[in-house]
């Protein structure tokens, strides 16, 4: 790069360690599964990632002309080493994820993951867009107890990062373990810690990885005192065989009660649009393209007289829905509560007084109180 665009102060590299490679699988797709919307204006493109450890940065090329490499951003500051959500410092191994996390909610078409080695962490780059063209945006990190993570799941000096499936792998040079983690997919900028995988005795990692699409994890590692190799390893059929977690497995099974959604939601334009919208993204389903495939319009659920949970249910739900009444009403305390006799205690019922009077009583009371009333009005 640096002979190609004449080394100007700008984009002159330092000690760069390591690239990654942003490549669509064509001009429509993103990956088989995942198409390129409007959303996502620059993901038809290819990008390059380096890591300029000298100078502190992760430098993003567009190489999509061929035998051409065009500077067009970077994340840090050049030349300046940085922590936080401001900058790297000595930044090493790198490795890209399609579609990121968070691709079905925002117009963020990738993931980039970089080995932070001088803050002792992992951070997540955004790859999106503004109004001008590609970007990268800070998306979180993990790797100290003050990052959230534990006292034995933290890392140290993180060398190198490879992405296998929904798993991020990062190898530790002082550490000397390799760290799987995966994102939190209710929080995208939150990693969450799965497991270790460390050499075996008197192997020391050196800490540069790859993994192939078929679960074999290569290494660099030195068998002390002093023989530098590489090795492999077959992935554990746990990270293997598992599959990335979805928003919609949440809600799925969750009981759906008919008239909360007939009278109470259906009414209330904010939540209304809050669940539809979030359970459709959730699903991958396109919302925000009428001239796209799958288009659903958001109001469609909303008749007259009624939410179509029928047709909720086919287009989210797959035709899992489990639905469910609403509870029983409570049921009112027994101290403000009573029988026709005006007494409630438990398990005994007492009868009044003047019910339990003989007739002869009564009549005698009532004469009493009547010539006591007219005594007085004489």
């Amino acid at each position: 790069m640096n002979e190609i665009t004449g080394g100007t102060a700008y984009n002159s590299m330092l000690f760069p360690s390591c690239a990654a490679v942003y490549q669509p699988l064509n001009e429509s797709f993103v990956t088989e599964d995942f198409e390129i919307s409007p959303l996502y204006p620059y993901a038809h493109e290819r990008y390059i990632f380096v890591t300029d450890t000298g100078n502190h940065r992760v430098v993003m090329l567009n190489a999509s002309s061929t035998g051409q490499l065009e500077y067009i951003g970077q994340w840090g500051v050049t030349a300046e080493n940085l922590a936080g959500d401001a900058g790297l410092d000595w930044p090493l191994g790198i490795g890209i994820y399609t579609p990121g996390w968070e691709t079905n909610y925002t117009s963020i078409f990738a993931n980039v993951f970089v080995a932070d080695r001088g803050n002792n962490r992992i951070v997540k780059l955004n790859l999106g867009h503004n109004a001008t063209g590609p970007m990268l945006t800070y998306g979180g990190q993990y790797g100290t107890q003050a990052m959230g993570a534990k006292y034995n799941e933290t890392l140290n000096q993180p060398v190198g990062v490879a992405v296998f499936r929904h798993y991020i792998l990062v190898a530790e040079a002082r550490g000397n373990a390799i760290t799987v983690l995966t994102m939190d997919y209710q929080d995208s900028s939150s990693f969450i810690f799965v497991t270790h995988l460390k050499p075996a005795y008197a192997v020391q990692l050196i800490g540069s990885l790859a993994v192939t699409p078929d679960a074999f994890l290569w290494y660099t590692h030195t068998d002390l005192p002093q023989d530098y190799g590489i090795a492999s390893i077959y992935l554990p059929e746990a990270l293997r065989e598992s599959v990335r977690p979805a928003p919609i497995d949440d809600v799925i099974f969750e009981c759906v009660n008919h008239s909360w959604y007939h009278f109470d939601m259906r009414f209330n334009e904010t939540t209304y649009i809050d669940l539809v919208t979030y359970r459709l993204n959730a699903s991958g389903i396109n919302w925000l393209f009428p001239d796209r495939p799958g288009y659903v319009d958001i109001m469609v659920f909303n008749l007259t007289w009624n939410f179509d949970l029928d047709a909720w249910n086919k287009t989210v739900y797959h035709g899992e829905m489990v639905f469910c009444e609403p509870p029983p009403p409570s049921t009112t305390p027994g101290m403000l509560s009573g029988d026709k006799d005006g007494w409630k205690m438990a398990g005994v019922v007492r009868r009044s007084h003047a019910r339990q009077m003989h007739p002869s009583i009564c009549w005698a009371l009532l004469i009493f109180c009547s010539c006591s009333c007219i005594s007085l009005l004489i």
